[in-house]
């Protein structure tokens, strides 16, 4: 990796952090500057403008989340393991999440309009590949006779992500737990009552 690689991947380490707790208009270029120890010609040698630089820091926030959940549920061999398992990662992630600040997907969907249109195109990407991760986990506990074959896959993801964003939102704003409980209880019972075929 080359020294300007190097120091744009730092770039991004260090504003993903400022970004994903304070928003795009929330982080001065200033604040940038004195995060990355870099002048304003330093960034901009690396990046276009400040849209690009949250665009990308939002990329790699996304993907410290999905490494980790990743992580959490590798092991897991059923479809059924591996969607209760994801729901266990967000009852403990709303107030202990990955990167400082919350979730990137649900703290930048609200900027994602058309004032930011490269980080909408970016906080797309990423909700329909978190949708398409579910909806395959679903696919596959139907093809193994784990799931009810005539629930929609896709219903059934964006319902799940719907109800897990919601909870991170009321988690955070109260800063008790017992809020993100009551939906990963919720989303158990979905799954076992739902979703599930009869053992």
């Amino acid at each position: 990796m080359s020294k300007g690689e190097d120091t744009r991947n730092d770039i991004i380490t260090k504003a993903a952090t400022l970004f994903n707790k304070r928003g795009f208009a929330g982080v001065s270029m200033s604040e940038l500057m004195a995060a990355t120890g870099l002048k304003k010609g330093g960034l901009y040698n690396h990046f276009a403008s400040k849209e690009e630089i949250m665009a990308e820091a939002f990329v790699y926030a996304f993907s410290r989340v999905t490494d980790e959940l990743t992580r959490v549920i590798k092991n897991e061999l059923s479809a059924h393991d591996k969607l209760k398992a994801v729901i266990e990662f967000y009852r403990n992630y709303s107030l202990q999440p990955t990167i400082e600040g919350g979730c990137p997907i649900v703290n930048s969907a609200v900027e994602a309009d058309d004032a930011n249109p490269l980080l909408r195109v970016k906080v797309r990407e990423a909700m329909q590949l978190v949708q398409s991760g579910l909806m395959n986990v679903i696919k596959r506990g139907q093809q193994r006779g784990e799931f009810r074959p005539e629930v929609d896959p896709e219903k059934a993801a964006v319902g799940i992500i719907a109800q897990i964003d919601g909870g991170i939102v009321i988690t955070r704003a109260f800063g008790e737990s017992r809020y993100m409980d009551m939906v990963c209880d919720q989303l158990h019972r979905y799954v076992e009552t739902e979703l599930s075929l009869p053992a």
